[in-house]
């Protein structure tokens, strides 16, 4: 038994893997950020990466003709991505300083 590869068969959405790579950058930046202390990114960069990857989701589940799970999974961690960020900024919120 031989797994056959049919050459350009492919029906993924390229804006589906777009916005995989999007949520990927994100998540790398971020952890960058928490190991270090610094913002690698300017905030003007960095914060809209999910915004624009789940655009790019959208976009890639509106096309009929084509698959889309890599369009949901974009989705869902783009989505993902907003809910680190709002517990980051929870946890924030629990750090009192002594004033």
């Amino acid at each position: 038994m031989e797994l056959r590869l049919k050459k350009g068969s492919s029906n993924e959405t390229r804006f589906g893997m777009v916005s995989i790579i999007l949520a990927l950058i994100f998540l790398v930046f971020l952890n960058a950020l928490v190991l270090t202390d610094r913002m690698i990114l300017p905030g003007a960069l960095f914060m809209p990466l999910p915004g624009i990857g789940i655009v790019f989701g959208l976009i890639g589940l509106i096309r009929l003709r084509k698959k889309f799970s890599y369009s949901v999974f974009g989705i869902l961690l783009n989505g993902a991505c907003y809910v680190i960020l709002f517990l980051y900024f929870v946890a924030s919120l629990s750090v009192y300083p002594i004033p």
